[in-house]
């Protein structure tokens, strides 16, 4: 037998494979390298590395305005870009009272109430209820405008908008008011020249003066049933003509901001246009504009005409000349007179009449058009569904016209109108509830779709309280909206429309919203219509009987399973994002943009995510723990399990109903509650760049809640602890955390000879960066209780900046004996626990070891 001595190398990265901490291993088993613990350290620069520290941010927790003495419970949190400004949002329950919803400014670490109690707000109590957990996501309103969706699987969703005074709102259904036959659009024209007058006040005629066979203007009829009746001459000559012009007093007219110059006629003369100039005339000022002159080469406009004004006659139609492009002139702003001019070179073979039954300025909107309307909670984005209007025209009488019977004005898509839209104001309690907008929709001649060309607002809040004046009446709206500035973007919501479900987990992507266990079986999962993340219906919406709207919203269900959470996992070839969706027993992935494929959802795995706190995305790698109460992820299109056998001996043990996880640096961050502790201090670390783990163990505050928060110019942890203080992890230079020296723990794997004969061991000895700490050292023996002597290392003996330093026994005088630290066993497993200051840098432990085997045994 020969004694074999050497020096054991533990720990020396530098020169060796980066390993990591194998808790779940036997320690008798783990190869070179890996360790049972390593507690606060890092692999940085491929060697061991204090982790650094934890910096308070905020010196007081959130408070309930209304009651202040309730201790913050943590409910969930948010970080992102919001309308441009980049957020921190985070939800606090107090007591049994409620759940409020709080933003931190990043600068001064204040918190501020974006929730409300709602005595005398515009939105009501926005405040949330207790005991449930609060989920938040950034969706585009229909505007484009970046708002927060906030859930907590109970109440209605709460709607943010930090660019509002009252910035949160209740996102809940609106029951319109029901359809009556007055709910309707008349067509109508915007500007009428009355014609037939009872006491003639604001028309009169003119005639060019003493010449034989002008155009003479004469009323036809008696009292209230006038009419214009234009005569022509045989001897008609070039520049005769006949003055329509208004009494003075009498508003003008403004042409320029009509489409077209209309008569509704009755005449026999089919050739009368071929002849005559038309010319508006601002008499006061002697200004005038040409609006058509067939005799002309630069003003040769044909007129349109429209035969369907009374189909019992084919002489009454109507005459449209077009006003577009006129230059805008005192003759167009403000027209006091309407001259016909002959420019005709042969006058007709007998005397011709024209009856004018109305003259109008044409509004912008074409003939053929039809409504819809839906009502709208313009702060929670919440929208009815969409009601379809009758479109009728006016009479001629209503036109101010002449009373003929029945004689109605044409609706044709080659005339242009004004359209006066009757709707039903809600009832007060829709007002109340914050239902302020009415949203006119229209469908134009050659359109498929109902697009918005209008939003009317219904009710105003002022002095704390809405008015509901109006509430439950009909009011009428005039809509003048060109078709070129209609928003055709914006589609009116069908008739099977619905707001945003309740819901418990949400995701937003590829322009739509997912919200995930909807329903009491908590199986659902709704899917908005795309670019309308508000939208939602329960069936998918079909163009024909074969074809379904590619943008429809959806609903998928996962019968037998709870709906717990998402995920995007990496962007298609087309283009869209993977969304993986995670059950309490299964993980599903909805591939695709339109309806039917995202109907029809594809199982990845059996292995669900009970714990969606866990859930954490990073580039194209999804993390969480499984109901096997192990780590996996899913990555490159394969799913691995990353704890078993290495880690997940600290995650059978543990509390993880309220487990929260968060990615950055590369790094995997799982915050968690031991067995027997009370708050979420431990935090399990897997280093993507080496696959391996580590653990934290927090010396100030936990980790109730962890959230990745992008900073210039890098992405740190926000930990959200228990009492409502919030601390950045691991903030760069940070030496300690908040204050408390970090403690860190190494131990060993069990070191034992590489045939089990006895070995002694000697003094541990390490190389670091100098600290004002010391270290203590401790062994475990293998049935050898007693077997030894632990030591301590006075880190703040080192000299030159550097520690290397050996172990001295912690007793240096024993019975009369130096007594030094080791002793002697079949195996021993070195621990070494002390505290060191964030950053600092462990570059080799050794300690001596010797066996007494078979000549040429070496340690293991």
């Amino acid at each position: 037998m020969a004694q074999n001595t050497n020096t054991h190398i533990i720990c020396e990265p530098a020169s060796a494979p980066v390993r990591g901490m194998r808790s779940a291993v036997s320690p008798a088993a783990l190869p070179a390298g890996y360790f049972s613990q390593l507690t606060n350290l890092r692999f940085d620069e491929l060697q061991l590395k204090v982790r650094y520290g934890a910096a308070q941010l905020t010196t007081a927790a959130p408070v309930d305005s209304s009651d202040g003495s309730d201790t913050p419970q943590f409910r969930g949190s948010f970080s992102g870009s919001l309308q441009g400004t980049e957020v921190v949002i985070a939800a606090y329950q107090f007591g049994t009272s409620a759940t409020l919803i709080f933003s931190l400014n990043t600068s001064t670490y204040a918190w501020t109430e974006i929730s409300s109690l709602g005595t005398s707000s515009a939105n009501g109590n926005t405040r949330m209820t207790v005991g449930y957990n609060v989920c938040f996501t950034v969706v585009k309103d229909q505007t484009g405008k970046e708002i927060l969706v906030c859930q907590n699987g109970n109440d209605q969703p709460r709607i943010y908008d930090p660019s509002l005074s009252d910035p949160m709102s209740i996102h809940q259904a609106i029951t319109p008011p029901n359809v009556t036959s007055t709910q309707q659009a008349l067509l109508s024209w915007p500007t009428q020249i009355p014609i037939w007058q009872a006491d003639r006040v604001g028309v009169a005629y003119e005639n060019n003066p003493g010449t034989t066979g002008t155009l003479i203007w004469a009323d036809t009829g008696t009292a209230d049933n006038l009419a214009a009746l234009l005569t022509i001459g045989t001897s008609v000559a070039s520049g005769n003509y006949s003055v329509f012009n208004w009494e003075v007093g009498a508003p003008a007219v403004n042409f320029s901001t009509a489409r077209q110059l209309i008569f509704l006629v009755n005449t026999t003369y089919q050739n009368l246009w071929n002849n005559i100039k038309i010319t508006l005339k601002n008499e006061g000022s002697g200004v005038e504009q040409v609006v058509y002159d067939p005799s002309s080469s630069t003003c040769f406009n044909w007129p349109i005409f429209v035969t369907d004004v009374d189909p019992n006659n084919a002489n009454t139609y109507a005459v449209a000349f077009s006003l577009d492009g006129l230059p805008v002139t005192t003759a167009t702003t403000t027209t006091t007179a309407i001259w016909l001019t002959w420019v005709g070179t042969s006058p007709p073979a007998s005397t011709q009449t024209c009856t004018f039954f109305l003259m109008a300025a044409s509004g912008v909107i074409e003939g053929g058009a039809e409504y819809g309307i839906a009502y709208r909670n313009s702060n929670s984005r919440a929208e009815s569904f969409g009601q379809f209007l009758t479109t009728n025209t006016a009479s001629l009488q209503a036109q101010a016209g002449t009373p003929n019977t029945g004689l109605q004005i044409p609706n044709s898509e080659l005339l242009y109108y004004d359209c006066e839209v009757s709707y039903q104001v809600p009832s007060a309690a829709q007002i109340e509830a914050g239902v302020d907008t009415l949203d006119l929709y229209r469908m134009d001649a050659g359109e498929l779709q109902y697009t918005l060309a209008d939003s009317v607002t219904i009710s105003t809040f002022s002095g704390g309280s809405w008015n509901v004046t109006n509430a439950g009446t009909i009011q009428s709206y005039d809509d003048s909206t060109a078709a070129s500035a209609k928003n055709l973007s914006w589609l009116m919501p069908d008739a099977y429309n619905l707001t945003i479900p309740v819901a418990s987990s949400m995701v937003a992507s590829n322009g739509r919203l997912f919200v995930g266990g909807v329903g009491a079986a908590q199986a659902d999962v709704w899917i908005s219509n795309y670019n309308f993340p508000t939208r939602f219906r329960q069936t998918v919406r079909f163009i024909s009987n074969s074809y379904a709207d590619p943008y429809s919203p959806t609903v998928d269900t996962f019968p037998g399973e709870h709906v717990t959470g998402f995920s995007i996992v990496t962007g298609s070839l087309i283009g869209v994002n993977v969304i993986a969706v995670f059950t309490d027993r299964s993980i599903w992935m909805l591939n695709g943009f339109d309806a039917t494929s995202l109907s029809a959802p594809s199982q990845v795995d059996r292995h669900g995510c009970p714990y969606p706190g866990t859930i954490a995305s990073h580039l194209n790698s999804v993390y969480w723990i499984d109901e096997e109460r192990q780590c996996r992820r899913f990555a490159g299109g394969s799913i691995e399990v990353l704890s078993r056998n290495k880690v997940d001996d600290k995650l059978l043990t543990a509390t993880l109903t309220n487990t929260s996880a968060a990615v950055a640096n590369e790094r995997y961050y799982l915050a968690y509650q031991p067995l027997g502790v009370s708050a979420q201090t431990h935090v399990l670390i897997y280093e993507e760049l080496y696959g391996e783990w580590c653990e934290d163990v927090l010396a100030a505050g936990d980790a109730t809640g962890l959230l990745s928060v992008d900073t210039a110019p890098l992405r740190v942890i926000y930990a959200f602890s228990k009492a409502g203080q919030v601390y950045q992890y691991e903030k760069s230079g940070q030496f300690t955390d908040a204050g408390t020296a970090i403690p860190v723990t190494i131990t060993t794997p069990m070191l034992h000879d590489r045939y089990w004969y006895r070995i002694t061991n000697g003094a541990v000895g390490i190389v670091c960066d100098e600290a004002n700490e010391t270290l203590t050292i401790s062994r475990n023996w293998v049935n050898q209780p007693n077997a030894g002597y632990d030591g301590t290392i006075y880190l703040y003996n080192a000299p030159l900046n550097v520690a290397w330093l050996w172990e001295t026994a912690q007793n240096m005088i024993t019975g009369g004996q130096n007594i030094q630290p080791g002793g002697s066993g079949l195996a021993v497993q070195i621990t070494i626990t002390g505290n060191f200051p964030g950053g600092n840098q462990i570059y080799s432990i050794c300690t001596y070891l010797s066996s007494t085997g078979i000549s040429g045994a070496s340690p293991g």
